[in-house]
């Protein structure tokens, strides 16, 4: 992830990471929907149940995981409302 978050830098991409309590988790996803933050970072172990990201264009797995967090990581963009393709890349 920090190779990553170094390319962003370089760039010039914002990004930011879904950390802390509720109030927290819940700046750093409204920032991500209205545009201001372009890629969103997020532990699949700690946040990949209960967040709605159907504006996400293309979701990056880059670390390894089982089949069933794919699937709920997958589960949190393809949302009713989604008016997009969505793009799984893996890294791994």
């Amino acid at each position: 992830a920090v190779y990553i978050r170094t390319k962003l830098d370089q760039n010039n991409i914002n990004f930011c990471e879904i950390q802390g309590r509720t109030e927290a988790r819940d700046k750093t996803i409204k920032e991500f929907k209205n545009g201001s933050v372009n890629v969103l970072f997020l532990n699949s172990n700690n946040n990949g149940a209960g967040i709605n990201l159907q504006e996400a264009t293309d979701i990056i797995m880059y670390h390894e995981m089982s089949t069933d967090v794919q699937t709920q990581i997958q589960g949190r963009a393809n949302r009713i409302g989604r008016t997009c393709p969505l793009t799984v890349h893996h890294l791994i």
